[in-house]
């Protein structure tokens, strides 16, 4: 518990505040999960509480806190120059969250110009770079696969044609570079998910999946609508992973429905369709929200973290900088001419 010792406690901030001036939801479901915590008991109510309190983080900065892209891209600066200087590594935690903030904002300009109704200066040419500058971030470093997918899937449906081709160029000028390592990630993210018994190792993330799915044909229906009670299929407890019993599992589909069986799920999941909807004014950034949750729960397993917590409060932040529609001209009945005595 130490050394979450910040998360614990910008989580019951949080709590508290959400208890007092949040929505009847939010408060509705933050409760709503303590209790299945509560019932849960040892060291899976920790774990559960432990969600419940990042749930709380997470609901704050989705909804109440909006944070500017440059300044966000600071904090990810700060937060890279003090990394770099204890270990000397570009760590791919950095290369995500501002890849995802910049692929926000260049949707912010085009949605902006969209809405004008008219051309703005300069807003092709910063859509332009946002965008490739949010392409090329996944290729430095560690690399991240995360925001290479992101991107791929946001420009194919969202970007025009004159970017895609830019894209194309850039996609082309690192192929030629095999050893990047985004490349292997990419290769491990379909591995992981095909083959959890490679010939050097597990794969856990994989076999996460496997340990689930032998729960869910002997758990009983108490358990799968609260909880399971059962640590042993924790993979954590299961394999002794790094020696912590209370390992959290990658895959947070499978770590939030074992811990709050179907009724927590689904409380969940109507938070976030909720969630959705409100962001249905500005439908390209919630598009990149969509792609990143979607990536993420396929490619990588381990989504709900900071960059996703950032990444909501940049695009409350643009969302409510948005100008309104430009209004429609007033429709105009046609004049009708008297007609000419003969």
């Amino acid at each position: 518990m130490e050394s979450y010792a910040g998360a614990w406690a910008a989580g019951l901030l949080a709590f508290a505040f959400l208890l007092l001036r949040g929505a009847p939801a939010e408060r509705f479901l933050l409760l709503l999960l303590l209790a299945l915590s509560a019932a849960l008991g040892g060291e899976l109510g920790y774990l559960g509480v432990r969600q419940t309190l990042f749930a709380a983080a997470f609901i704050v900065m989705a909804r109440y806190a909006p944070v500017s892209p440059s300044v966000a891209l600071a904090i990810y600066a700060c937060a890279l120059l003090l990394f770099f200087g204890r270990t000397g590594e570009f760590s791919v935690l950095f290369t995500v969250g501002p890849s995802i903030i910049l692929l926000l904002w260049a949707a912010f300009f085009a949605e902006r110009q969209r809405r004008l109704a008219r051309p703005v200066a300069g807003t092709g040419r910063r859509v332009a770079a946002l965008a490739l500058a949010s392409l090329a971030l996944p290729f430095v470093g560690a690399g991240s696969r995360t925001a290479l997918l992101v991107w791929l899937v946001f420009a194919l449906r969202r970007l025009s044609l004159p970017i895609l081709a830019a894209g194309a160029l850039v996609l082309a000028a690192a192929l030629s570079f095999p050893r990047l390592e985004v490349w292997d990630r990419v290769a491990n993210s379909y591995d992981e998910l095909t083959n959890p018994f490679p010939e050097v190792g597990i794969n856990l993330r994989a076999v996460e999946l496997l340990i689930f799915l032998s729960w869910f044909q002997t758990a009983t229906l108490s358990e799968l609508l609260f909880g399971s009670r059962d640590l042993i299929y924790m993979p954590g407890d299961f394999l002794g992973f790094r020696g912590d019993p209370v390992y959290v599992p990658h895959n947070q589909v499978i770590g939030i429905f074992f811990q709050f069986g179907a009724v927590g799920s689904l409380a969940i999941l109507a938070w976030f369709v909720g969630y959705a909807r409100g962001m249905k004014g500005f439908p390209a950034g919630r598009f990149v929200m969509l792609a990143y949750l979607a990536v993420g729960f396929v490619a990588i397993h381990g989504l709900v973290n900071q960059d996703l917590a950032i990444a909501a409060a940049v695009l409350l932040w643009l969302a409510r900088r948005l100008p309104a529609p430009a209004a429609a001209p007033p429709a105009t009945a046609p004049v009708r001419r008297a007609p000419v005595p003969a």
